[in-house]
């Protein structure tokens, strides 16, 4: 496995858009990226020239720190764009009736964790049923 050099490593943290916090009287630079979900990613790259890491480290930099594979590392020193990372899936937007259907739900007597669960065609269904009892 090729290693990269930490020039490489700084030309990556510039391409995928990672941050350099400001200097500390350390010899590592120290950059942060903040990912889509709000995960936030550090990690420090030593100021000392072109020397290369062993695999495992490069392997495990790559999986705790950046994020990311082998490929996609190379890839963004290749094309010189970020890594792509999933994006987080939205929140499902949350379950809700039509406020006439709720309110006549609960006017005849379905309580509020009755209609948590339920969707309109269900809602629609149970007002017919409680309408027909009422009808007898």
């Amino acid at each position: 496995m090729r290693t990269p050099d930490r020039g490489e490593v700084r030309d990556f943290l510039k391409h995928d858009g990672w941050i350099l916090d400001k200097p500390r009287s350390t010899d590592h630079d120290h950059f942060t990226k903040t990912l889509p979900d709000g995960e936030i990613l550090i990690t420090r790259v030593s100021r000392a020239g072109s020397k290369t890491m062993s695999s495992g480290r490069f392997k495990a930099i790559l999986a705790d720190q950046l994020r990311v594979n082998e490929a996609q590392f190379w890839t963004v020193l290749r094309t010189r764009t970020a890594a792509a990372r999933p994006e987080p899936s939205p929140d499902p937007e949350p379950r809700s009736l039509p406020l006439w259907l709720a309110l006549e739900l609960e006017r005849r007597g379905a309580t509020a964790a009755d209609l948590e669960h339920l969707d309109q065609a269900a809602a629609e269904a149970l007002l017919a049923h409680l309408r027909s009892l009422h009808d007898r």
